[in-house]
C-alpha cells in the first residue's frame, strides 16, 4: 500500500467563516454578560448575609472582584481581537500608533 500524501483524512468539516465568527461573538458575549453577574451577585451574598463574613468566603470574594474586573477588561478586548481575527478585518498599525502617540 502507498502512502498518501494529502492530510485530508484528518481534516474535520469545519463551518463557513462568517458562523465561526457569529457562534464566537456570541459565546463571549454571554461570558461577559454571565461572569458579570455570577460573579457580581457572589460579591453581593458577602455584603447582605453576616454569616458568610468569615475568611474562607473572603478568599472566594476576592475571587470573584478579580472575576469582575477581567470580565470588564478582558473580554471586550478579546471579543474585539476576534472579530478582527475572524472577519479580515485590515488594521494597521499607524492606526494604533496615531492613537497611542498622539503629538
Amino acid at each position: 500500500m502507498t502512502r498518501s500524501t494529502s492530510n485530508n483524512l484528518y481534516l474535520l468539516p469545519v463551518a463557513s467563516g462568517t458562523a465561526v465568527a457569529s457562534i464566537t461573538i456570541m459565546l463571549s458575549i454571554a461570558s461577559l454578560v454571565g461572569g458579570f453577574l455570577a460573579n457580581g451577585h457572589v460579591c453581593y451574598l458577602l455584603k447582605k448575609r453576616l454569616d458568610l463574613r468569615k475568611v474562607p468566603h473572603y478568599l472566594f470574594g476576592s475571587l470573584a472582584v478579580n472575576g469582575i474586573f477581567s470580565s470588564l477588561l478582558n473580554l471586550p478586548s478579546r471579543l474585539v481581537l476576534t472579530v478582527i481575527r475572524l472577519w479580515d478585518i485590515p488594521v494597521s498599525a499607524d492606526l494604533f500608533a496615531m492613537f497611542l502617540f498622539q503629538a
